[in-house]
């Protein structure tokens, strides 16, 4: 097999995880339905033009492998929520679990009549960090309230919506930051998440001032962008690990700097995967036969590759396969929305709507990325947060949780958010109930809402699973917790409830604080729920360092060590 057979153009994401709503890279806080409390039929849910069903369905166009989504929401709308007016922690509100549940079935519906189907979803980006701080979008949930809320509303909404098949993730939170790709991939994790593909210099836009690193770095003022170390890192992977590859193991252990892991693709190619991390040499591609290739590369001197080599390596594209779709506005939005904002009550959603965000951004870009991509990429949701007059504290700036009392109607937002989509030919592979539901319990400073598992289970078990089914979205992949790794734990509790764990495919994960924990936690999850995949659903170098570093490799190191790591432990997607 020769080389440039393998590298064609891109370096092949396979997933794309997609906000339910704003996140704290939208440009403002927002979710799908703000500014009706009560809106418990979600009469005025919306998508927002936030909604970036053109580059997903370009993205999935353009590569020349499928790419799957799963959404991950941040916050249901603020009217839903509990929210401290000191700390700003929110959580859902548990009068409105079923509408919650309905609110992401929404959300699905809107992407599916967009024409954007989701592979799986997170029930709450971040649940922990809901739990004590706001800053950005943000809700919170404890392991037992999202038990409640999957297994009481959200998963019957999503059978009842036709999302029984989507793949659902708890969790989505932190494993503290260690140079992270290579070591999880050793660890049971079937898959990694990248936070944002494109950013701009400042490592925005982000309404909440959440500045980070991306692969990419776009300089609008000169009308160029920049391929960061980290793109050329994923590449490793991306590239050579084509979806539905096998790990296999090595006898040699990830030692003495030498970070590895080992994979059987489909076309029964051996593909070894090095990250050297103390040795200075230069980058050599080498070929052991037997169809087997092994990249080296110290990640410290790979600036110095030839451009010949770079470009053999990457061609035009790193082949993402997987686009995370936020419902309504996060904290990279360029400010707060969601779907059904100022229209307090709006029961029945008729306010409901997606935004320009929507048809200008996300969905021409989807559809773009989905154009050009050669491979298919699968669209996941998650929201940030549902309206605010859907929690219990209506500010966005507080930590809040859904009021339950809107459960069934921010179920119903959820299924309409994806109706939204389906009509504009975007459909989604799966979903996350909540982005960082913790978050929203502890903070608010950008789009968030809490949710404690109890919560969480009572809603997509009595809400959003069901509304999911009966729109016609059961197949999504739901994934509850979309938060740290070190949540983990908590949120698989969730899956001895027998009700939540039929709606519920897989744990969504957040790389933040890996550093904190040992990865040996994947490999302990699928031990115990060997049926459930473990998904990355975001990562980035977060705003407590520089944002935007042009050039550092040491980034990229991180990323790779981190997806070896995760793979090794069965993560399904790391993209």
């Amino acid at each position: 097999m020769e080389f440039e057979d393998i590298v064609d153009k891109g370096i092949r994401y396979t997933t794309i995880r997609v906000p339910v709503g704003g996140s704290d890279f939208s440009d403002h806080y927002y979710a799908y339905d703000d500014d009706h409390p009560n809106d418990v039929n979600l009469e005025y849910f919306n998508l927002t033009k936030e909604d970036y069903i053109p580059l997903i369905k370009r993205a999935q166009e353009l590569s020349p492998v499928p790419v799957r989504l799963f959404s991950s929401p941040w916050s249901a709308p603020d009217w839903m929520k509990t929210i401290d007016t000191t700390t700003k922690a929110s959580s859902l509100k548990k009068e409105y679990y079923d509408v919650y549940a309905n609110y992401y079935v929404r959300f699905l519906d809107e992407y599916a009549a967009e024409n954007l189907e989701f592979w799986g979803l997170t029930t709450q980006n971040e649940p922990g960090h809901g739990l004590t701080y706001g800053s950005w979008n943000s809700m919170g949930w404890y392991p037992e309230q999202l038990l409640d809320w999957v297994v009481g509303y959200l998963g019957p909404a999503l059978e009842a919506g036709g999302y029984s098949h989507l793949k659902l993730m708890i969790n989505d939170d932190q494993r503290i930051n260690v140079a992270d790709f290579v070591k999880v991939t050793n660890n049971w994790v079937t898959g990694w998440t990248d936070w944002n593909m494109a950013l701009d210099l400042e490592g925005g836009p982000n309404w909440a001032n959440n500045m980070v690193d991306a692969p990419i770095i776009v300089n609008a003022t000169a009308d160029e962008f920049y391929k960061q170390p980290m793109f050329y890192a994923l590449a490793h992977v991306t590239k050579f690990v084509p979806p539905g590859s096998v790990r296999i193991g090595l006898e040699t252990d990830s030692d003495n700097g030498i970070e590895n892991v080992a994979f059987v693709t489909p076309d029964n190619v051996t593909v070894i995967i090095l990250l050297n991390s103390i040795a200075a040499q230069d980058c050599v591609p080498r070929d052991y036969g037997q169809g087997s290739i092994v990249c080296v590369c110290n990640a410290t001197y790979c600036d110095y590759v030839e451009p010949t080599t770079a470009e053999q390596l990457t061609g035009n594209g790193i082949g993402y396969t997987i686009i995370r779709v936020p419902v309504g506005g996060s904290d990279f939005s360029t400010h707060y929305y969601t779907y059904d904002d100022g229209h307090k009550d709006d029961m029945d959603l008729k306010f409901f709507n997606l935004t320009e965000e929507d048809y200008t951004l996300k969905i021409p870009l989807i559809k773009r990325a989905q154009e050009l991509s050669p491979i298919p990429i699968r669209l996941f949701s998650s929201p940030w947060s549902a309206p605010d007059w859907m929690k219990d504290i209506n500010d966005t700036t507080k930590a809040s949780r859904l009021d339950d009392q809107y459960y069934e109607v921010y179920a119903n937002y959820y299924v309409s958010f994806l109706d939204a989509y389906s009509e504009e030919n975007v459909e989604f592979w799966g979903l996350t109930p909540q982005n960082e539901p913790d978050h929203g319990l502890e903070y608010g400073f950008f789009n968030s809402m809490g949710w404690y598992p109890s919560e969480m289970l009572e809603w997509i078990v009595g809400y959003l699973g069901p509304a999911l089914d009966a729109a016609g979205y059961g197949d999504l992949k739901i994934m509850i917790n979309d938060h740290q790794r070190t949540m983990i734990s908590k949120w698989a509790e969730l899956y001895k409830n027998e009700s939540l764990s039929k709606f519920v495919s897989g744990m969504a994960v957040h790389w933040y604080t890996d550093q904190e924990s040992d990865p040996k936690i994947l490999t302990q999850f699928h031990d115990e729920y060997p049926e459930k995949f473990l998904l990355y659903t975001e990562a980035c170098v977060t705003a407590g360092e520089t944002s935007v570093i042009l050039g550092s490799w040491e980034r990229g190191e991180r990323y790779m060590t981190d997806i070896i790591e995760e793979l090794y432990r069965r993560n399904s997607f790391y993209r």
